[in-house]
């Protein structure tokens, strides 16, 4: 168990067996020390409510981390340098 893991398992949460791909596309893409995630999004107040899409972004991020776990193995880490989000 990962450090993330433990940390999640506190809070009372838990990693989702990571999805795979419905298309075209690799979950992960590494270039030197940076890792390139592909994710999901939708739009709150059209799409989502805000209480929606607050579960929904927690989800999301539980899925993101899963296919990390997947693709470079135990979460051990502290913190991520930097989330962008791309349109």
């Amino acid at each position: 168990m990962s450090a993330v893991e433990d940390r999640l398992r506190e809070l009372g949460l838990a990693l989702p067996p990571p999805k795979s791909p419905v298309a075209n596309y690799v979950g992960t893409k590494r270039s030197g020390d940076l890792l390139f995630v592909s994710g999901r999004r939708g739009e709150v107040g059209t799409e989502l409510s805000v209480s929606d899409a607050q579960i929904a972004a927690r989800d999301a991020m539980l899925d993101l981390l899963a296919i990390i776990k997947q693709d470079i193995g135990p979460l051990n880490f502290r913190s991520a340098r930097r989330f962008n989000w791309t349109w």
